[in-house]
């Protein structure tokens, strides 16, 4: 086979789609909380429950979906979670009750841990050694891009067919578009179709040195740098996925349209993708805590935008800051511990950490939602935010390099 046309980025471009295409479901919730609220009358506590229950499903079969991916391969996980996702999306359209919004949710939820990243993750890093970091960076970028595509396309749907017909048109999108690629493109392994890693001769292969055992996970939590990292990862998830998915509504209730708010999200997603590729190479330069700390910092100040008096400059200025270090710290995390405990453990600890974040982005998102039910108003929620971004930031500055 030519050299510029290894099959791997076959699996790259699969890889996209489907976590693009998946996580868009997480990340147009904004986009429907209103109409939803507007329909039925639940209050934004109700609401905002739904999408907790979702990440915490998910972050408890994380370790379940490890072991699966192990023993049957990434791709018939990935094929059985797709339809569950998109059959959970489509009978949104039929709710009635706020039982059957959080059961559809909680469905969601197992669909999202077997779609998304550790199956992918996994998938790919089969598929290439000398250029991993390339071939993750580029299908990570899938989660900011379901932003930046889905969150106007689902608000042109929503505005143009109402709620219901727009969540049967996106779980559509499972059937007609992930599902299909998954099946007829993906390879679990190069050797399917006789070929090496990175589509180079065994021969040429860089030689892998075991320089290290796995790390006892007991021995890790004992540590400081990791129980300062949970504590990090916890205010990291309370702070972040809540302010998007009340986000819409908060543009909505400050007076701005519905196009507006769905441009906020949008643009966010636009940082959110640089700040995903540049994060890496900056983090080799200038060490990964420092870069860590100074995130939390650029939070708490772009949270800070979104206080006092409503203004479209002051709320486009929020998405840049914002999006530049939403989701940019997890490569960092990664690459800090790998550094600091070894790749064997990565896998495991990846998948704790995952567990506190989604646990404490639910506990956000239910808390966001009641402050304004108490209030009427963001704006205490908001301000303690910003004051627990910054402790992270403290908390990240006493991590060892």
């Amino acid at each position: 086979m030519k050299k510029g046309t290894f099959y791997g980025w076959t699996i790259v471009a699969a890889s996209f789609i489907v976590l693009c295409i998946t996580f868009g479901v997480q990340q147009t919730f904004s986009v429907y909380f209103k109409p939803i609220l507007s329909e039925f009358g639940w209050d934004r506590t109700q609401i905002s429950l739904a999408l907790s229950i979702s990440m915490i499903v998910s972050a408890c079969l994380l370790p379940v979906i490890g072991k699966l991916v192990t023993k049957y391969g990434p791709k018939k996980i990935i094929l059985v979670s797709i339809p569950i996702v998109g059959l959970s999306t489509i009978l949104f359209s039929m709710i009635s009750t706020l039982w059957q919004y959080y059961l559809l949710y909680a469905l969601g939820g197992l669909g999202f841990s077997g779609a998304g990243l550790i199956p992918n993750t996994v998938l790919v890093s089969k598929w290439f050694q000398k250029k991993r970091a390339t071939a993750m960076s580029i299908f990570m970028s899938g989660y900011p891009l379901s932003q930046i595509v889905l969150t106007p396309f689902s608000t042109y749907l929503v505005s143009v067919y109402g709620w219901r017909t727009s969540y049967v048109i996106y779980g559509s999108l499972f059937f007609a578009i992930a599902l299909p690629i998954v099946m007829i493109l993906v390879k679990d392994d190069p050797k399917e179709l006789g070929l090496e890693i990175d589509g180079e001769p065994t021969l040429n292969q860089p030689k892998v040195v075991k320089t290290s055992t796995e790390v006892s996970i007991v021995d890790v939590l004992k540590t400081r740098s990791f129980q300062l990292l949970i504590a990090v990862y916890f205010l990291c998830g309370f702070t972040d996925i809540p302010v998007t998915t009340h986000l819409v509504p908060f543009v909505l209730d400050t007076g701005f349209s519905v196009t507006t708010a769905s441009n906020v999200l949008s643009l966010i997603g636009v940082f959110i993708l640089f700040g995903t590729i540049i994060s890496g190479p900056i983090s080799d330069k200038f060490g990964r805590k420092n870069l860590i700390t100074s995130m939390y910092i650029i939070r708490a100040f772009s949270i800070l935008l979104l206080l006092g008096t409503p203004n479209l400059i002051r709320l486009y200025a929020f998405t840049i800051p914002f999006g530049l270090v939403y989701f940019s710290m997890v490569p960092i995390i990664g690459a800090w511990l790998s550094d600091s405990y070894g790749q064997l453990s990565l896998g495991k600890l990846n998948g704790i950490i995952a567990l506190i974040h989604s646990s404490a982005a639910s506990i956000g998102a239910i808390f966001l939602g009641f402050t304004y039910d108490l209030q009427e108003s963001y704006y205490w929620g908001l301000v303690l935010f910003i004051i627990l971004s910054c402790i992270a930031s403290l908390f990240a500055y006493f991590m060892k390099e």
